[in-house]
């Protein structure tokens, strides 16, 4: 079957069932109701964008591959935005595959004519796999120095507690630790225009990071509220850093993103959730040096190695390229920022998808 076969297209709502139904494949996690629902809140009700920038690949009127990009604004220096298009999900149905159609589907986003406006712009990949890294990276991907692997905190008091039956029961929907001199809320409720004012002030300029304003907590944190575990530090009612936590299973959970005004707070609130939420492990993703400094100083350790491999965990890069068919070395800087140097980045799983 010739690749020419194939007619790759943008994503219009005409395509949506079939989609849905290629995905899928994807989505096995998900039953058909929570499909719709994810697909409706990545890609349409994304705050940054009217116009999903999903790209499928047709074959006899039937929808056998797509490629989708989450949009995001991220900021560098004091206003310089950026606009960032993070891969998301990518799937080609079973019978399709070994053609060449994510190349395809890559390339047509390249070409996407919707993607040459003024301003910087670049994609973030922080999703790749063992398979889809390869095909990246023929397309001019390059892999920063920063490496997808977790950092672990773990308390094995909380893990016999668990196992054993003895889980402490904490129904209430507020959690409030008052000390001397500060309080820590730990709460299932977002306050999203309290922490995006925080972010202002503790955000590194010196850093690409994502423009966290309220539109972007109330859009990235609709989906799954229930999942999530907001915590909240104040010192005289000044609200001085926040931590959003996710439940995975009963004794694993993920940092997805913080902010403080000081490296101490995210420590006092990392030992106050783990003991009111009683978590066994918590990970969190420390591509920086900088972030490997503060996780050490909270109590991580890095995942060894052999551990990872063992397990069947591949360690992969993240992936950057300018968004435009063809490139040079000069691209992958951004006012002689290299973008491919992960310290010049702030990351959190929150930006991945």
């Amino acid at each position: 079957m010739s690749e020419h076969q194939f007619e790759i297209i943008k994503y219009s709502t005409e395509y949506k069932k079939d989609l849905l139904d290629l995905l899928k494949f994807l989505w096995t996690h998900l039953d058909q109701p929570d499909q719709k629902e994810f697909f409706e809140w990545r890609y349409e009700k994304n705050p940054y964008t009217q116009d999903p920038f999903i790209y499928i690949a047709i074959h006899n009127q039937k929808v056998v591959g797509c490629r989708a990009f989450v949009v995001q604004r991220f900021v560098y220096g004091k206003s310089k935005e950026i606009k960032v298009f993070s891969p998301a999900d990518a799937i080609v149905h079973p019978q399709y595959r070994r053609k060449g159609i994510l190349s395809r589907l890559n390339k047509a986003f390249f070409e996407d004519k919707a993607n040459f406006y003024p301003g910087n712009k670049l994609i973030l990949n922080l999703s790749s796999n063992q398979y889809s890294t390869p095909v990246c990276l023929k397309q001019q991907w390059k892999e920063t120095n920063g490496i997808k692997s977790f950092c672990i905190k773990a308390s094995l008091l909380n893990y016999i507690l668990i196992k054993t039956g003895f889980k402490k029961v904490r129904q209430q929907e507020n959690s409030l630790i008052k000390k001397q001199t500060y309080k820590i809320k730990i709460t299932h409720k977002l306050k999203s225009a309290e922490i995006s004012s925080l972010i202002n002030h503790c955000r590194n300029p010196e850093k690409i990071s994502n423009i966290r304003d309220a539109d972007y907590f109330n859009w990235r944190y609709f989906y799954e509220t229930e999942s999530y575990t907001f915590i909240y530090y104040y010192q005289n009612n000044i609200l001085k850093g926040y931590l959003i936590i996710k439940k995975l299973t009963d004794t694993q959970y993920k940092i997805w993103e913080y902010a403080t005004a000081e490296p101490g707070i995210l420590k006092r609130m990392i030992k106050a959730v783990m003991h009111q939420k009683t978590i066994p492990f918590l990970r969190s993703w420390a591509l920086s040096a900088d972030d490997k400094y503060l996780m050490k100083k909270c109590g991580f350790i890095a995942a060894p190695v052999k551990l990872w491999n063992f397990l069947g965990k591949k360690r992969l890069p993240v992936l950057v390229r300018p968004v435009k068919p063809e490139i040079n070395d000069h691209d992958f800087f951004i006012d002689g920022i290299d973008i491919k140097n992960i310290n010049n980045w702030q990351i959190f799983l929150a930006d991945s998808h």
